[in-house]
């Protein structure tokens, strides 16, 4: 089968512009090129490559992948930022007609090229910018090999079987003189993190952005005094705690508080950590804290008991106040109590709700909807006053602007957690977007400054002119007609991004179940019409370029900025699953038993062929290929208490997305393949087989009628190691199940 890879573009030393064209076929695996000396240089490059005369002076297209791919939607960039010429510089577009229908880009199109491209562990972060890989760019555009906004060049990668690219630091000499390059195929791919600390330094971040670790929670520890203060407000409940409950010793406590915010803190970020004083804070805010942290080190039966005082102290709590404020109290004091307890209480009912959300019992899931209503009505309430629009980045003054900020990060994480229960249980929207009254989050590193003079200096890097939510929400499905050229880009943090992938989801909810019921052949179909899927698809690639402009972006957990960016885009590929499939109200999840779990997917409607299921199947598989390049059961063991839970939720879908395609690509003809799922099934087939000890690619081709059972069986090892969220075991277990299930069609 001819594989025709697209020709890409590179800057040697000299500033010469390097044009590469190869063929590659089946044959040719294993074969290497015949290399010619570069004039100028001491690089050997193969004898096909042509060199064209030098372009002093041209300013390479900065753009990022994901800006090329909205002229590929309507034909011209809608955000008109930057100039789309590529001056001086000769592109030959050598483009596969086979993969025309699904758009894929290169990388796609070679998984030994692919796989190279995943770095060894040995180190727990990677310092190198990563954007997101755009698989659907169109032929014939610039956006078949990938720009980097970050290091303002193109980027290389060879995807010649055998034979490694000579690629340098992307800048003015972007080639090495030595013959051990890192292809840049490494940057667009889903990364863990990357062993090998990259010695070279990333234009566009400066030495502090790129080494600066994650804050530690060292300041944060439990005295005497606090414990002791602890105990004092909680005698003022006795009526509704447990007379056998016992508080942790001040040492179990800090204990508890460390497991917090080493483990869960940075997936919500809404403490502002460097002013936070635990002392200070509400006894029930605290012990809610501790029950989330009691998790992580593996103390389940106390934080059980610690939820439990927490939970009872909240709603004692706000039923005083109630009754406090109906007796019609007022002053500048009782105004200021007022905002203390509507932002403590919240982040209390939200951590309450974060505990309890993944249990059966002891928490039980369905306290986390009882918990979510009361927790609603005081966020609609306050949203009356007007203090969630209040503009953060308009305050000069440090503590008022961690007040805000610290406000505006507790609602939209209040509302990202709701949209988990739609994801979770398919329960209607809790808050809509529309309700999202305040402009987006500040970057990481301006929350995480540990003065005012550091905030001052984040802030003036960073800028303080930021859209409203629903603004950038609207930005992403506005039409190109409507578009404003001048209007500038929206500076979306970390938090933002995450924010508005939850906000997309949303929408796909609201449209696939806000239609009229159509029946076809007894089964209910509502499946999205074709525009729909159209504003849908520009929408996700919008975002994609929020996501790559914000330089805070990684696709490695443990990124210092923290590993929203990279639960992030397992929320993308989530979005795009949605958009073909609608898993939500077959899965049942809500049954916490994982053989109806597994029977009800194994029931559940088979995959239709198209171009656009065969994208979302590549994103699958995709998602797949860094656990297994990694090993699984390394990753399982090792890396998983570093994800987010909703990483789980999505490999559930992934896994059931490709098993459904597989089946029903693998039970035609050859024939009847098109090219495109030929493509993402040999890629799939490689995965299967590089997981496999001593498996080859023509013996797993020879079994592909179980190809869907043997993937399945891949993400169910993903989550084999028992986590300390029953959901995710559920997961695992039902993948196993549904794993089984499979086998025993295709016997």
């Amino acid at each position: 089968m001819l594989l025709t890879n697209p020709s890409l573009t590179y800057l040697d030393s000299a500033n010469s512009s390097i044009i590469l064209n190869w063929s590659l076929t089946s044959s040719d695996v294993g074969v290497q090129p015949s290399f010619q000396e570069t004039p100028g240089t001491s690089t050997q490059v193969p004898d096909c490559i042509e060199l064209s005369q030098p372009t002093h002076g041209v300013q390479p297209d900065v753009r990022s992948s994901s800006q090329i791919l909205l002229e590929d939607l309507n034909g011209v960039d809608p955000e008109q930022t930057h100039d789309t010429s590529f001056s001086g510089e000769t592109i030959n577009y050598d483009y596969d007609p086979s993969l025309e229908s699904c758009h894929f880009d290169p990388f796609a199109q070679d998984f030994g090229m692919f796989m190279d491209s995943v770095p060894s562990q040995a180190h727990p972060f990677s310092l190198t910018h990563q954007p997101l890989p755009a698989i659907y760019s169109t032929p014939g555009s610039p956006s078949i090999f990938m720009v980097d906004i970050a290091t303002k060049g193109p980027s290389l990668t060879l995807p010649q079987p055998g034979y490694t690219a000579v690629v340098a630091p992307f800048g003015p000499s972007s080639v090495s003189e030595t013959p051990t390059v890192q292809s840049s195929l490494s940057r667009y791919c889903s990364r863990l993190p990357s062993l090998e600390p990259e010695a070279r330094s990333t234009p566009g971040r400066r030495p502090e952005d790129q080494t600066e670790p994650r804050q530690h929670s060292g300041q944060l520890f439990v005295s005497s005094e606090c414990r002791q203060s602890v105990l004092e407000e909680l005698a003022t409940f006795v009526g509704c705690i447990d007379s056998n409950f016992v508080l942790p010793s001040r040492h179990a406590l800090s204990r508890l508080v460390a497991g917090y915010f080493q483990n869960f803190h940075d997936h919500y970020p809404f403490f502002h950590v460097p002013t936070l004083k635990l002392d200070s804070i509400h006894a029930e805010l605290l012990l809610a804290i501790t029950a989330l942290g009691a998790r992580y080190t593996m103390e389940p039966e106390l934080g059980v008991e610690l939820y439990r005082v927490a939970r009872s102290v909240a709603l004692e709590r706000i039923s005083r106040h109630q009754t406090f404020a109906s007796a019609g109290e007022s002053g500048e004091t009782q105004k200021k109590d007022q905002t203390s307890f509507v932002m403590q209480m919240m982040q209390t009912l939200l951590l309450l709700i974060a505990v309890s959300s993944w249990y059966k019992h002891e928490p039980a899931a369905a306290d986390a909807l009882s918990i979510r209503s009361i927790l609603h009505s005081i966020v609609r309430e306050n949203s009356r006053s007007g203090s969630a629009s209040t503009n953060a980045s308009a305050s000069d003054d440090w503590m008022s602007w961690i007040h805000l900020e610290t406000l505006k990060r507790t609602y939209l994480v209040i509302f990202c957690f709701f949209n988990l229960h739609t994801i979770l249980f398919d329960l209607p929207p809790m808050m809509l977007t529309n309700e999202a009254n305040f402009e987006l989050p500040c970057s990481e590193k301006e929350w995480r400054a540990s003065s005012e003079q550091a905030w001052r200096e984040a802030r003036a890097e960073s800028g303080t002119d930021r859209r409203d939510f629903k603004e950038a929400y609207s930005s992403l499905f506005t039409n190109k007609q409507q578009h404003q050229p001048t209007c500038p880009q929206p500076k979306v943090s970390a938090l933002g991004c995450y924010g508005l992938i939850h906000a997309v989801i949303q929408q796909i909810w609201l449209v696939r179940n806000g239609r009229m019921p159509v029946v076809e052949g007894g089964i209910e179909d509502n499946s999205l019409s074709k525009e729909e899927m159209k504003i849908f698809e520009r929408a996700l690639k919008r975002w994609t370029n929020f996501w790559e402009l914000n330089k805070e972006s990684s696709m490695d957990p443990l990124n210092p900025h923290g590993p929203l960016t990279f639960t992030s885009t397992a929320l993308l590929r989530l979005a795009y699953i949605r958009l073909n499939m609608n898993f939500g109200p077959t899965r049942s999840l809500n049954s916490w038993d994982p053989q109806q779990v597994a029977h009800s997917l194994h029931q559940s409607p088979k995959a239709r062929r198209g171009d656009q299921m065969t994208r979302a199947a590549l994103h699958c598989a995709h998602a797949l290929s860094i656990p297994v390049k990694l090993g699984i059961n390394y990753v399982a063991r090792t890396q998983m208490i570093h994800w987010s839970n909703q990483h789980a939720l999505c490999s559930l879908e992934c896994a059931v997305l490709l098993a459904k395609w597989l089946d029903s690509v693998t039970a035609l003809s050859l024939t009847d393949v098109t090219a495109a799922e030929q493509r993402v099934l040999d890629f799939t087939m490689q995965l299967v087989a590089e997981d496999k000890y001593k498996a080859s690619y023509e013996s797993i081709l020879e079994q592909k009628h179980r190809l869907s059972a043997m993937v399945v069986r891949l993400w169910a090892k993903l989550y084999q190691s028992r986590s300390v969220w029953q959901t995710v075991n559920l997961i695992g277990e039902s993948l196993s199940i549904y794993a089984e299930l499979l086998e025993k069609d295709r016997v």
